[in-house]
């Protein structure tokens, strides 16, 4: 595969890591644009950068289309982030939580019915997701 190249970068976040030790630090996360492989007939990739505990790896994922690849990286990055620092515990905003996995929509929630007050318009939330 070669060495992947982070591309321009759309997208970070910045998660707090505290060690073993008890040492505080941070780890840092980015997405970068979506891209044409430069192999004939190549798909799309998306890659990603991991740095933080001395450490920086770029990985990427592959698609159809940037959006597919997009899709594909919300269900690899938190793994790999957390593989990335097994040995140190994450946070973000204060909480376990990430915040790096696919917001899904609760059964029984479809975002593109109305419920007659608001045209049918969805409304995304951490807490409640749709509502």
């Amino acid at each position: 595969m070669g060495d992947t190249v982070m591309t321009e970068v759309i997208a970070e976040r910045s998660l707090s890591v505290v060690t073993p030790d008890g040492k505080a630090g941070s780890l840092t996360v980015q997405v970068g644009k979506p891209a044409r492989d430069s192999s004939p007939g190549g798909d799309w990739y998306c890659p990603y950068r991991i740095v933080g505990l001395g450490r920086d790896r770029i990985r990427r994922v592959f698609g159809i289309d940037p959006l597919q690849t997009l899709q594909f990286l919300l269900v690899v990055l938190e793994p790999e982030v957390r593989r990335f620092a097994s040995d140190v515990e994450l946070s973000w905003l204060g909480e376990a939580d990430l915040g790096l996995k696919p917001w899904l929509a609760k059964e029984g929630n479809d975002p593109y019915q109305s419920d007659g007050g608001d045209k049918g318009s969805a409304c995304v939330t951490p807490g409640d997701l749709l509502c």
